[in-house]
């Protein structure tokens, strides 16, 4: 789904269901409720996305977000991220709910403010899933395993 001119948005207001990749592109914010079930999404936006519906994709695609406004993503299972995942100079938050829903980072996240990681499950990374922020915040039920080469210049409550 893509929309294109200046301020153009999307908003996921109901199911969004593809077979294999959900790719939303989006010239404007990226916004909604609705709950996306794909094998992978994948997007972008230009103010923001925050997809707070608890959608079921296994694994997050390239994903970057323009500007201000970051990006905000609700996975009702576990999540691997297998693209790179820049959210401009907003924050970034990833969470998983479901019991056991872990958060893997297999590709590089980015934010110019705060990465918030919630995770119902384990948080881990491999050598290139590496995190870029200001600050580190998060929580998971599992454990968290953060060994890379990360850039953080704060680590906040975990």
């Amino acid at each position: 789904m893509t929309t294109t001119g200046a301020g153009h948005s999307i908003s996921v207001g109901a199911a969004l269901t593809a077979a294999t990749i959900a790719d939303l592109a989006s010239a404007g914010t990226l916004s909604g409720t609705g709950i996306v079930t794909a094998a992978e999404l994948t997007g972008t936006s230009s103010g923001g996305t925050s997809l707070t519906g608890t959608s079921l994709y296994a694994d997050l695609g390239a994903f970057t977000n323009t500007g201000t406004g970051g990006i905000s993503l609700t996975d009702g299972k576990s999540l691997v991220v297998l693209g790179a995942v820049n959210a401009g100079s907003g924050n970034l938050t990833l969470t998983t709910t479901g019991a056991g829903s872990n958060i893997s980072l297999d590709k590089s996240i980015t934010a110019g403010a705060t990465v918030d990681l919630v995770s119902a499950g384990t948080i881990g990374q491999t050598n290139v899933g590496t995190i870029t922020a200001t600050t580190l915040v998060g929580s998971s039920a599992g454990g968290t395993t953060l060994s890379k080469a990360n850039q953080i210049t704060n680590l906040g409550a975990f």
